[in-house]
């Protein structure tokens, strides 16, 4: 309903000034009714569009953050991984230092028994040869003995039927026997025992 018709002259008022004037008015009232109206429509069509191209960038910016927020849980899952395969790889390596280590510690273990064993082998062959050292001492210092014995038991006994020459080629020759059977270790009990009658012999036929 339009606002000219609350004012629409009457019959009466219609070949008056007034009516003109009422006539003028409802004219203007119509003109700005229609610039109202078109107004207000130019108005809703721009909130329209404001609020369209307001969702629109909404749309963009929740679409961008979304995105941000993907990367970001792409990113800690990167690092996630990264970090799960670091450990993995420092793992494995140090496994493989201490098996390194446990492998060194166990050859230098084994070295230093072998090279104790090799220590008591020297030391036992040390004893073994102080000991033969001794028994081929003693056994020169008895060879020496009997050797001695022998010669002045020869000595005399040739001496007395004048073979000076004869008690010195033998002597020399037991002598040579004595060291021959000294180095070569033939010298036993029976070799002793047969020198022993011989010497008793020589002292008798002193």
């Amino acid at each position: 309903m339009s606002p000219g018709f609350w004012l629409k002259p009457t019959v009466h008022d219609e070949g008056s000034a007034g009516g003109v004037f009422f006539a003028e008015l409802l004219m203007s009232l119509d003109e700005h009714q229609s610039a109202l109206e078109l107004i207000m429509t130019k108005y809703r069509e721009q909130m329209v569009s404001l609020l369209t191209s307001n969702k629109s960038e909404d749309s963009k910016i929740i679409g961008t953050l979304q995105e941000l927020h993907n990367k970001k849980l792409a990113t800690k899952q990167l690092c996630a991984k990264s970090r799960s395969i670091v450990l993995k790889r420092k793992s494995r390596l140090v496994t493989t230092y201490f098996e390194e280590l446990h492998d060194h510690v166990q050859k230098v273990c084994e070295m230093a028994a072998v090279m104790k064993r090799a220590i008591e082998i020297d030391d036992a062959q040390v004893v073994g040869d102080r000991q033969k050292l001794a028994q081929l001492e003693l056994e020169n210092r008895t060879l020496r003995e009997l050797l001695k014995i022998s010669r002045e038991t020869y000595l005399n006994g040739l001496d007395v039927h004048g073979c000076w020459s004869l008690s010195l080629g033998l002597d020399v020759e037991i002598f040579d026997l004595l060291v021959y059977l000294a180095r070569h270790d033939l010298w036993n009990d029976t070799f002793k025992s047969r020198l022993n009658m011989s010497c008793c012999k020589g002292q008798i036929l002193s």
